[in-house]
């Protein structure tokens, strides 16, 4: 009668403990980090006697969940010579590269990169007149500040060709991260 008892006593009790329902609740999981950006801006520059002023498309996605990003990247922009008026040319270019972001918080990050470039520079004037196609390597800084998927990018970047140096431009877009 005794096992009888002890034997009832561990059912009962084990039936109890299953039909408990959890005294805390689930804990969901974590959203995920964005891992890809899209950013639309301005761009403003000058190279060995042209200025140009534009826009910048870009597209980054993050290598392995670490702190470097591919992005690629299209300025189209209106330039032309320093002293003159108007803008009478335009200024074309696709742009690869690798990116280094490092976050202080969640919304403040540095971030450096540098890109390969073809650059297409064309306009005609009264006094000058300029078509060249060539190839740059772009170092640029800059921060990535904002919320986790809107953020806002200002950069500074210094283009060298094989003549040395081909442009300094200032850039700001707003990113969408996803």
């Amino acid at each position: 009668m005794k096992t009888l008892v002890i034997l009832a006593t561990l059912v009962a009790t084990a039936s109890i403990a299953a039909a408990q329902p959890a005294l805390t609740a689930a804990t969901p999981a974590p959203a995920a980090e964005p891992s890809s950006y899209f950013a639309a801006g301005g761009v403003y520059g000058a190279a060995p006697r042209t200025m140009f002023i534009g826009a910048s498309f870009e597209y980054g996605a993050q290598i392995r969940q670490g702190p470097l990003w591919f992005h690629a990247q299209v300025v189209a922009a209106d330039a032309g010579e320093i002293d003159d008026g108007p803008l009478p040319g335009t200024l074309l270019q696709g742009r690869v590269g690798i990116e280094a972001r490092d976050c202080s918080t969640a919304w403040l990050c540095m971030i450096a990169s540098v890109d390969g470039a073809v650059t297409h520079t064309q306009y005609m004037s009264d006094d000058a007149s300029l078509d060249r196609v060539g190839a740059m390597v772009i170092p640029r800084v800059g921060f990535d500040v904002g919320t986790q998927y809107l953020r806002v990018r200002p950069t500074i970047e210094l283009g060298v060709d094989s003549d040395g140096m081909a442009q300094l431009a200032v850039t700001a877009t707003v990113a969408y991260r996803y």
